[in-house]
């Protein structure tokens, strides 16, 4: 779960003003959508990791990777500046809130003795997530994908991280 989420979290952080400024739009929106990702991601962060503790695993990670696919879906359509800031907060706030919460529940599947060392392991690997992500980016715009689609492209990524949240979820939690 963390690779992808990662993977995509890096690309986004890396290339939206890319992005932003490839649909046209003015230089001066492109750091407005990176400062609506970043604040709202923590109101996301917050909510995401109340709701985990509230509910559980799977229903709170499960609405926040289907709100981040549809949020890139149509983020990578939008083309009015307002809806551009809006799903980029809006991604921010699913992505992010869906990290923050792996990152909440991740030891909780490890055994006492060894819950730093696993926890450690799944956020390692995430990390192989961001560097695989810019370097996706740059690989897609390169290759000629526009900026709608490099967008787009990441929904079946966010889809791989919400299947892998929800077969996580059916693990039981170590003691």
């Amino acid at each position: 779960a963390f690779l992808p989420t990662v993977l995509i979290l890096y690309l986004i952080l890396n290339w939206l003003p890319t992005l932003v400024l490839a649909k046209g739009f003015d230089r001066s929106v492109a750091p407005q959508s990176a400062m609506a990702f970043n604040f709202v991601a923590v109101a996301g962060a917050m909510l995401f990791a109340r709701l985990v503790d509230k509910h559980g695993t799977r229903t709170p990670l499960v609405v926040a990777y289907a709100g981040l696919i549809v949020t890139l879906m149509a983020l990578g359509a939008a083309t009015h500046q307002g809806v551009i800031l809006f799903l980029s907060g809006a991604m921010g706030f699913f992505l992010l809130g869906a990290n923050y919460a792996l990152y909440g529940v991740a030891g909780s599947y490890y055994p006492l003795e060894m819950r730093g060392t696993g926890s450690g392991a799944s956020v390692a690997i995430g990390r192989v997530g961001s560097i695989i992500g810019p370097m996706l980016g740059g690989v897609l715009l390169g290759g000629g994908a526009t900026a709608t689609n490099v967008v787009q492209y990441m929904a079946p990524i966010a889809a791989v991280a919400g299947v892998a949240v929800v077969i996580l979820s059916f693990y039981p939690r170590a003691e």
